[in-house]
């Protein structure tokens, strides 16, 4: 996590135990956040848990998981993450630090600049 911003959502869904890994793909999976395809042979971050009395895996992507690396601290919930993020950028009028977003992974700072383009255009049709 950089020290440019720190996005903090209240998470009350603790795991009752929980498992992290970093696997490349060896068949096709989805991003629990953006949805999109994580091809064969990309590594994406898998994590595993027991929520609730209910076993769960989520599997990110290396361009969301670079997002949640930069503008997250401590908590955050499982496919809301870039919902959270455009929240925050709303509320920040766009105004995001460039420091946020020099680490991201290229896929990853178009879909920030993306989200950054469209509170600009919101502000304006205010």
């Amino acid at each position: 996590m950089s020290n440019c911003s720190c996005i903090y959502i209240d998470s009350f869904d603790y795991s009752s135990f929980y498992r992290e890994e970093l696997p490349t793909a060896r068949k096709m999976h989805m991003c629990s956040e953006c949805g999109r395809d994580i091809n064969k042979e990309e590594n994406y971050k898998k994590e595993s848990g027991l929520w609730q009395d209910k076993f769960e895996t989520f599997k990110t992507c290396i361009d969301c998981l670079s997002i949640r690396n930069e503008f997250f601290c401590g908590d955050w919930n499982f496919g809301s993450v870039l919902v959270d993020l455009e929240d925050y950028i709303k509320e920040a009028h766009g105004e995001i630090s460039e420091d946020c977003i020099i680490n991201l992974t290229d896929n990853a700072r178009y879909k920030v600049f993306d989200m950054i383009e469209e509170g600009w255009q919101n502000d304006n049709q205010r």
